[in-house]
C-alpha cells in the first residue's frame, strides 16, 4: 500500500506533513512550541473523498465516469455539475451530468492523475478564499452579472475570473440559496424590534 505524503513549510517557519488522515504540523517559531510533534486532525468538512474513474465504452463513444462526483461534490459545497463541466471545459471535451442518477461523464479517457489535477485548480479558482484560503466560501452573483467568492471565515469577498467558460454556465445555472436562511429585510427588520 502506497501513502501519499506532502511537506509544506509556511511563511512563518512551521513545517506541515500532510498525509492521507491527518495533518503533522511543528512550529519552532511559535511561543508556545512544544518538543514533541503535535497531531492535528482535520474537521470533517475538510475531508474529500478520494477520486475514482471508470473509463467506458470503446472506439468513438469512450467515456470517463467520475463514480463519486456527487460526495466529492458535496464535500467541496459545490454542485456536482459545476465540477464537471469544468472538466470538459479544460480537457476541450462535452461532459454531462445527470442529476437524478448522479452519473458524471466526460467524453474521452482521461486517467485520475488527470483529473485530479483538474480538481485541484477547480478548489484554487472557486472554491478557496482568495484572502485565507479556506474551503468555506459561498459563490454569489452580483446584480451586474459578476461571479463573487465570500468566506465565512474571515469575510473576504473576492471577484472570480468572468473569462473563464465555467463562469458563463454558473450565471446560466446558479447555486441553489441556502435554506433556512432568512433575507436581509427579515434581519434588519428582526434587529430593529430587538432594539
Amino acid at each position: 500500500m502506497c501513502v501519499h505524503r506532502q511537506v509544506f513549510r509556511t511563511a512563518s517557519g512551521c513545517i506541515v506533513l500532510a498525509g492521507p488522515f491527518r495533518l503533522l504540523i511543528f512550529c519552532p517559531t511559535s511561543p508556545s512550541r512544544k518538543r514533541s510533534f503535535g497531531f492535528l486532525e482535520l474537521p470533517e468538512w475538510y475531508k474529500m473523498p478520494k477520486m475514482i474513474t471508470k473509463i467506458e465504452g470503446r472506439g468513438n463513444g469512450i467515456k470517463t465516469n467520475i463514480v463519486n462526483m456527487v460526495d466529492i461534490a458535496k464535500a467541496l459545497a459545490r454542485p456536482a455539475s459545476y465540477t464537471t463541466k469544468f472538466f470538459g471545459c479544460e480537457l476541450g471535451a462535452q461532459s454531462k451530468f445527470d442529476e437524478k442518477s448522479g452519473v458524471s461523464l466526460v467524453n474521452g479517457a482521461h486517467d485520475t492523475a488527470k483529473l485530479a489535477g483538474l480538481l485541484e485548480n477547480f478548489i484554487k479558482k472557486y472554491v478557496q478564499c482568495y484572502g485565507c484560503g479556506n474551503p468555506e466560501t459561498e459563490i454569489t452573483i452580483t446584480k451586474n452579472q459578476m461571479l463573487t467568492l465570500k468566506c465565512a471565515a474571515c469575510g473576504f469577498v473576492s471577484d472570480v475570473d468572468m473569462r473563464d467558460k465555467l463562469t458563463t454556465f454558473i450565471l446560466k445555472n446558479p447555486p441553489e440559496q441556502k435554506k433556512g436562511g432568512k433575507d436581509k429585510k427579515t434581519m434588519r427588520r428582526a434587529e430593529k424590534e430587538r432594539l
